[in-house]
């Protein structure tokens, strides 16, 4: 899409500042929120929704979306091209590539930096970690802390059912609560999000649900798509996100090696009877 031959009929002074932005920034408002455009312009994202809604899409997101198979010149356009070719005489297991490259891709346009370096911080700020993860999303969990604890970073599992109260009951507006929301809410997910209402506690979730709104009810979204309602859902994107998160937590913590170097030392004293 050619964004400078938009029919600008009924514009405001606003639209016309907003297609500025968007036509001086076009290799890089993929990787941005309506929130991170809005700030760095001057207007109220609700400008940036309207806008968009003018030019006949749901929101900016939808937007991204629609417009991100017709320019070719998206950092992942070339990698992209290569693999459709290959695909075209290749084995199920290339296709299947191609399929989550395109998932990555998409990914690309929703995720938000901005989200990412605010949930970094909370993590290294909170007064106690917990994470609820259930489902498919308790392999990212576990990788999660696995990588946090060479940081010296543990959590809590929030487990589902009745005995979520368990937990909820003892959250302070210190603690920070990690929860993977992937397909659709579960009904833990809702106490979750009534309960931050009333005590006020730090929310991340990790999602690929685009129909809610959820950013106004937690402090930061990580979004990733995973494909269609009806196909597979892999979890290649949420993965990559989740990593890169853990390198940004790492990136703020002034002595992020110490646990590594301590692990190291104690692997060297015992050699003799664990070897790695």
């Amino acid at each position: 899409m050619d964004l400078s031959k938009i029919d600008k009929t009924g514009f405001s002074k606003n639209d016309h500042k907003i297609l500025d932005y968007l036509i001086r920034n076009s290799d890089t408002f993929y990787s941005e929120t309506a929130r991170d455009i809005a700030k760095k312009i001057g207007i109220s994202p609700s400008t940036i929704g309207r806008f968009f809604q003018k030019l006949g899409y749901k929101n900016f997101k939808n937007f991204k979306i629609n417009i991100l198979s017709q320019n070719a010149r998206t950092p992942s356009a070339k990698i992209r091209h290569t693999l459709d070719k290959l695909a075209e005489e290749s084995t199920p297991v290339v296709k299947y590539i191609t399929k989550t490259a395109d998932n990555l891709e998409t990914t690309a346009t929703l995720v938000s930096e901005t989200m990412l370096e605010k949930a970094a911080a909370m993590i290294t700020t909170s007064r106690k970690i917990y994470v609820f993860s259930p489902d498919a999303s308790a392999g990212l969990a576990e990788i999660l802390r696995y990588r946090l604890r060479r940081f010296g970073i543990e959590f809590i599992t929030l487990t589902g059912g009745s005995s979520i109260y368990e937990y909820l009951i003892s959250l302070s507006s210190k603690d920070l609560i990690l929860m993977f929301s992937y397909s659709r809410l579960l009904a833990e997910s809702e106490i979750i999000l009534r309960e931050r209402k009333r005590v006020g506690f730090q929310l991340i979730i990790f999602t690929d649900l685009l129909s809610i709104d959820l950013e106004k009810s937690c402090d930061a979204v990580i979004y990733s798509y995973r494909g269609e309602p009806t196909e597979y859902h892999s979890m290649a994107a949420p993965l990559i996100v989740l990593d890169y998160l853990i390198l940004k937590t790492g990136a703020l913590l002034p002595n992020s090696t110490a646990p590594t170097e301590s692990l190291n030392g104690l692997r060297s004293r015992y050699q003799e009877l664990i070897r790695r």
